[in-house]
């Protein structure tokens, strides 16, 4: 297999895990995942929004949003070429999936070891009932000394962060 087929197997394991699922949702829109599925299914290398749009039935409005939130993210890039129109431009899409990787890696598995290395300075308590994996409601010590050792958003008690806690949200 050559490195293009690796990127999108390692991509569809990921897109496969609810939890990745859940982080890509949140961070860049509803329609995140549909975009992505669709461009790296068909293997486009470089796209319009209209062809997506149309293709998933969605606005090309709401595909936008979801592009530029990946670029701005950088993990989608694009080049614009003026129409006959000068006052319009058509802008031509390409996805990084090794970006993309990587910007899932760093929203996951990032927050966990940045997390164990948090812990080795700093006193921190997290909400086992608000937290999920790769989620992790964390307080340090005066938000937790403030709020009573209560979580504010279930007023659950709050836990001592260590190193054992870290491992069951990996």
């Amino acid at each position: 297999m050559d490195w293009f087929s690796d990127s999108k197997n390692t991509l569809n394991k990921y897109l496969e895990d609810p939890d990745i699922r859940k982080i890509i949702i949140d961070n860049l829109g509803n329609n995140a995942l549909a975009v992505i599925k669709y461009v790296t299914e068909n293997n486009l290398m470089e796209f319009k929004e209209d062809e997506i749009a149309k293709t998933l039935q969605i606005s090309n409005k709401e595909v936008r949003e979801v592009l530029n939130k990946m670029y701005d993210e950088k993990i989608m890039m694009y080049r614009k070429e003026s129409t006959n129109n000068s006052n319009w431009y058509n802008f031509y899409w390409n996805l990084s999936i090794e970006d993309l990787i990587d910007w899932i890696k760093n929203k996951t598995f990032g927050k966990i070891e940045d997390l164990r290395l948090r812990i080795e300075h700093e006193e921190l308590y997290y909400c086992p009932h608000c937290s999920s994996r790769f989620d992790i409601k964390i307080y340090d010590f005066d938000q937790a000394v403030d709020l009573g050792f209560r979580c504010s958003e279930c007023g659950s008690q709050l836990q001592s962060l260590d190193k054992e806690s870290i491992i069951k949200y990996e």
